[in-house]
């Protein structure tokens, strides 16, 4: 997001925006959907939904940017790619919950354990219901909960508008 904002702003200094209406136009963006959206408060948890994170970098910048988050879903469809460094991520990050799902959160959550990795914040369920269950039972109060799977939906759901909007239904209920 940073670098997108710096990009943009780049651009509109050399059309001759001033910074005033480029801080006004800022102020009134709205990101698109399940894009490290801000999905709502739900029993005191805060949800974000970053369905469009397909890949570890994503993943890792969704937990460094969201604030107070505790719990991370990640996990979808395996399409082979290499995952060494959201595990190293994941190992040294403190994140107080990882929730993994699907076919490539459970191959991430072999991987940790092939490492000698594992720990009491890792959690292996089979998918998007069983993880959203889980992470409300797990995420304390007035912190946050993101959805950034790290991989694909396809396989599971049509693409990952409809992967956002199921994540969406399920914390609402």
């Amino acid at each position: 997001n940073y670098f997108n904002i710096g990009t943009v702003y780049g651009i509109s200094k050399e059309l001759g925006v001033s910074d005033t209406d480029f801080l006004s136009a800022l102020k009134t963006y709205t990101p698109p959907p399940h894009r490290l959206e801000y999905a709502g408060k739900f029993n005191e948890i805060d949800f974000y939904d970053d369905s469009i994170s397909t890949i570890s970098e994503t993943c890792i910048n969704a937990i460094k940017f969201v604030p107070n988050i505790a719990t991370i879903l990640i996990g979808g469809m395996d399409r082979g790619i290499d995952y060494t460094q959201l595990e190293d991520f994941l190992i040294s990050d403190s994140i107080e919950n990882v929730i993994f799902m699907e076919a490539s959160g459970k191959r991430i959550y072999n991987q940790l354990d092939k490492r000698g990795q594992l720990s009491l914040r890792f959690k292996l369920v089979e998918n998007l219901e069983e993880a959203v269950e889980l992470a409300k039972v797990l995420t304390p109060k007035n912190k946050a909960c993101v959805m950034s799977p790290a991989a694909a939906s396809y396989g599971i759901f049509k693409d990952f508008e409809q992967r956002g909007e199921f994540f969406k239904k399920l914390i609402s209920e």
